[in-house]
C-alpha cells in the first residue's frame, strides 16, 4: 500500500522527548499543534467532537493524572507514530470512504474516556480502545510479513481481519487483547487489599482468561469457511502472569476447562450464551472450530512478536512467520 502520510508531523517526531523540565500544560499545547496537522489524530483518535472536552479535562487534571491519557503518554515518550501509523494506513489512507467505515470501530478508537470518571466504565472504554488499536497493529504486522489484507471489520467486514497468507491460503483472524485493564480478572477480589496484594492472584485465572478469549474468537469464527485463526495478544506488562502456563498450554486447548472461576470472570463468561463453563464437551467442540491459535506478545512500543502457534489441523495452518 502506497503511503500518503509520510509527511505528517506525527511521523517525524523524535523517538524520545525530554519533557522533564517542561510544564505539562506546555506538553498539551505542543500536542495540540501536532493534532491540528495530523488526520489520524484530528479525524479518528481525538476528533473535534471530543477534543474540546478532552482538552478541558486534561488541563484541569494534575500532572500525576497524565499517565491516564494514552495519546499524551505516547507523545511524551516519542511513540505517537506507533499509534497513528496504523490509523493512517487503514482508516485514513485505505482508499475507502470514511462513510463506509465501521462506526462502532471509529467510536471505540477515540480517546474519549478522559471524560469518564475513574471506574468500571472507564476501564471498559480503555479496553475497547486497546482492542481496536491492536486489531490494526496485527493487520500491519502480518502485512509487513507478506500477508495480503482483503477486508477488515474496521472497513465494514464481519470479521476482524480477512487475509491471504504468503502461501495464498485464505484466512480469517479474530484478534483478542489482554491488557492491564484485565488485571482484575486475575485477582482474588474477595481479598480486602486485592489491588495492592500481589499474593492475591489466583494461579488459575490467567489460564481461564486466555481460554475465554480463545472461545470468544472461536465463536465469532464458527461459520467462516476460511482458515480460522485466533490471535491472542498479551501486553508486556501482563505477560509475566501468563508466561509460565503458556509454555505448557497444549492441554488448555486439547481438554479445555475452567478452574475455580472468580465472580468477575464468571460474569464475563455468562455474557456469551454459547459458552457453558460446565459443559467441557461443548467447550472442546467450540475450540475445534479454530484451525490455529497464535499467542503474541506486545511490547510497550507496540511491537508484536510471535510466542506460540498451536495448529489443530493437518496440514498445519499458516503461522504469522510463514514464508513464500
Amino acid at each position: 500500500m502506497e503511503l500518503f502520510f509520510h509527511n505528517c508531523p506525527c511521523q517525524s517526531l523524535p523517538q524520545e522527548h525530554n519533557f522533564t523540565s517542561v510544564d505539562y500544560q506546555e506538553v498539551i499545547r505542543r500536542f495540540e499543534v501536532i493534532r491540528g496537522q495530523c488526520l489520524a489524530l484530528k479525524e479518528v483518535l481525538a476528533p473535534n467532537e471530543v477534543w474540546d472536552d478532552f482538552r478541558t479535562v486534561v488541563l484541569e487534571s494534575d500532572e500525576d493524572m497524565l499517565h491516564q491519557h494514552i495519546l499524551l503518554v505516547a507523545y511524551r515518550q516519542g511513540g505517537l507514530s506507533q499509534i497513528t501509523t496504523p490509523v493512517h494506513r487503514y482508516l485514513i489512507n485505505s482508499g475507502r470512504s470514511r462513510i463506509r467505515l465501521n462506526k462502532k470501530h471509529l467510536k471505540d478508537i477515540r480517546e474519549a474516556w478522559a471524560l469518564q470518571d475513574l471506574g468500571v466504565k472507564r476501564r471498559q472504554k480503555t479496553r475497547a480502545f486497546w482492542g481496536r488499536l491492536t486489531e490494526l497493529h496485527v493487520t500491519e504486522w502480518i502485512e509487513k510479513m507478506g500477508w495480503r489484507i482483503t477486508n477488515l471489520e474496521a472497513w465494514g467486514g464481519k470479521l476482524d481481519i480477512e487475509c491471504a497468507s504468503p502461501t495464498r491460503i485464505e484466512c480469517a483472524i479474530e484478534v483478542k487483547s489482554i491488557v492491564s485493564e484485565d488485571a482484575d480478572y486475575l485477582a482474588d477480589v474477595s481479598h480486602p487489599d486485592w489491588r495492592d496484594a500481589s499474593g492475591t492472584v489466583s494461579p488459575y485465572q490467567a489460564s481461564n482468561l486466555v481460554l475465554l478469549r480463545g472461545l470468544e474468537a472461536a465463536d465469532k469464527l464458527r461459520y467462516c469457511e476460511k482458515v480460522r485463526i485466533a490471535c491472542l495478544v498479551v501486553s508486556e506488562d501482563m505477560w509475566h502472569r501468563f508466561e509460565p502456563f503458556l509454555r505448557e498450554s497444549w492441554s488448555l486447548w486439547d481438554e479445555p476447562r475452567f478452574i475455580e472461576i472468580r465472580p468477575k470472570l464468571q460474569y464475563a463468561i455468562q455474557r456469551n450464551k454459547r459458552i457453558d463453563p460446565e459443559n467441557r464437551d461443548e467447550l472442546k467442540r467450540l475450540i475445534e472450530h479454530l484451525n490455529a491459535i497464535w499467542i503474541v506478545k506486545k511490547s510497550p512500543c507496540f511491537e508484536l512478536s510471535s510466542h506460540s502457534v498451536f495448529a489443530f489441523t493437518d496440514p498445519p495452518s499458516p503461522s504469522p512467520l510463514c514464508k513464500n
